[in-house]
């Protein structure tokens, strides 16, 4: 299988990403503006102009809890189109048009007190949810079980902080040549040990990682202890030059709207500490007649990144669909260790930097917003009728 270029995002349930990119960085603070008492950012940054760009999709990788996603084809430009009632709003909003990263989306009836997650992809509310741990896993209905293929289209990359902290020169404008690509891969919704319905975490990140950069990308993947908050992986991309990378991915909060199999919808929503730690080669150069290797400290990037994703089938009474889809968004937070850092390192100084330090507590320096499509691959008959024969093991699926 050669390798693709590889949407950043992915979630480790359902949703997710990992970010593979060690220089990542976004740019100066943007005014921000309120919707319904809710800040957002108003302005979109200009995209690179700059060349000199590696494979941002292939840095972009895995994460969350939400990690199965793929995408659905759609085409480059806004994610959600302002209607008349909008428009009434428009100086309520501080402006006539919804971030980019906005998304046409209803907010049902059944959402209840997990509104939220709908209604922050709606509005395009990207500051940083105040959620907590509330369970040891996403549970899913259990119309997901089984295995899916899994088709993911970009339909937007937006750097809300400006393109300076999105990441290195060009960053950007490489991200974006991935906005209406597909990616294809697979994933899995099997039974836990209580018998609800969770993602198969290692096998989604596995598979995705491979899709995205190289069949032979990932050396190892795993839940640490079976923990389904701490997920661990070593990866030699395609095209790295050799260049391993460990990640380690560490679930800080996660929620979800109620299970029920009557309804359409299904909504969950993960934030993920992810350290990466690239091993760097030795610096070489001669000395006199001989020859020097000098090592080098392996270089570390974390981040902190948020997924929230709606699940959609076309009948709520179908209890066993042969596909359904999502919208996942995937935000990326700069930790302030990595800001300091960058400020170390004379990435950014100068005016406006205070703005820029406050702004990267709360608001994201990267936004992918994705259209996810699953297609039946096959599912344990058990899983549709109880009086069926004994579900198959995983390595039977």
């Amino acid at each position: 299988m050669s390798a693709q270029r590889a949407p950043g995002r992915l979630c480790w349930c359902c949703l997710v990403l990992v970010w593979l990119k060690p220089c990542a960085t976004f740019h100066g603070a943007v005014p921000a503006i309120t919707r319904g008492g809710r800040p957002f950012c108003a302005a979109l940054a200009a995209r690179a102009d700059a060349g000199g760009v590696d494979h941002a999709r292939r840095q972009f990788v895995v994460d969350s809890s939400l990690l199965l996603g793929g995408s659905l084809v759609a085409a480059p430009g806004l994610c959600f189109a302002m209607d008349a009632t909008d428009a009434e709003g428009e100086e309520e909003y501080g402006g006539d048009e919804l971030p980019t990263w906005a998304v046409d989306i209803e907010v049902p009836a059944y959402a209840a007190d997990k509104a939220w997650m709908w209604r922050d992809l709606r509005e395009g509310n990207i500051v940083k949810a105040n959620t907590r741990l509330a369970a040891e896993d996403i549970y899913y209905p259990k119309w997901m079980f089984g295995l899916w293929q899994v088709e993911s289209t970009a339909r937007c990359v937006e750097a809300p902080l400006g393109e300076e902290l999105f990441g290195r020169a060009g960053a950007l404008e490489e991200a974006r040549k991935d906005v209406g690509v597909p990616l294809k891969y697979q994933a899995r919704f099997r039974r836990g040990t209580r018998g609800q319905i969770i993602a198969d975490r290692a096998f989604n990140v596995d598979s995705i990682s491979r899709a995205a950069m190289g069949d032979s990308a990932v050396l190892e993947c795993f839940l640490e202890d079976g923990n389904a908050d701490r997920l661990k992986m070593t990866l030699v991309p395609s095209g790295a030059g050799g260049r391993v990378f460990d990640a380690l991915l560490y679930v800080t909060s996660r929620d979800q709207s109620r299970v029920s199999e009557v309804v359409e919808g299904f909504s969950c929503s993960e934030t993920s500490h992810q350290t990466v730690i690239a091993q760097n080669d030795p610096l070489r150069g001669n000395v006199g007649a001989g020859t020097v290797s000098i090592p080098r400290s392996p270089s570390t990037s974390v981040k902190d990144i948020q997924v929230i994703q709606v699940f959609n089938r076309e009948d709520p009474r179908d209890p066993s669909p042969s596909s359904f889809s999502s919208v996942q968004r995937i935000s990326t937070f700069m930790t302030e260790d990595e800001f300091r850092e960058k400020l170390r390192a004379k990435k950014f100084q100068g005016p406006g930097t205070a703005l820029k330090f406050s702004e990267i507590k709360k608001m994201p320096v990267d936004v992918r917003v994705y259209d996810i499509q699953y297609t039946l691959l096959r599912r344990p008959r058990s899983a549709v009728k109880p009086e069926a024969q004994p579900e198959p093991s995983d390595e039977e699926e």
